[in-house]
């Protein structure tokens, strides 16, 4: 079963302790915007393990996994992807 707390967990048990890194984006001591997005959404039982991908990944799962909410509806657990798709 899926769970938003597991996917917030893994972010907060990183918090302070990792580096930002495209490099070296595949943990454990660096991630990147979007690998660490898909390691949490691993962690939450969204995404089986294996699964990696970048923020073109993330906005091609729209509709799907993530949908589009509007500011009132933002939630805990929320994920923000920036950019433009294909861009």
């Amino acid at each position: 079963m899926s769970s938003i707390e597991n996917m917030i967990a893994w972010m907060q048990a990183r918090k302070g302790k990792v580096t930002y890194s495209m490099t070296l984006r595949m943990g454990p001591k660096s991630y990147d915007c979007s690998s660490s997005v898909f390691f949490a959404m691993i962690a939450g039982g969204f995404l089986s393990a294996g699964s990696m991908g970048n923020t073109e990944t993330l906005f091609g799962m729209s509709g799907t996994k993530l949908k589009e909410i509007s500011r009132r509806e933002v939630q805990r657990g929320d994920i923000f992807i920036s950019g433009t798709p294909g861009g």
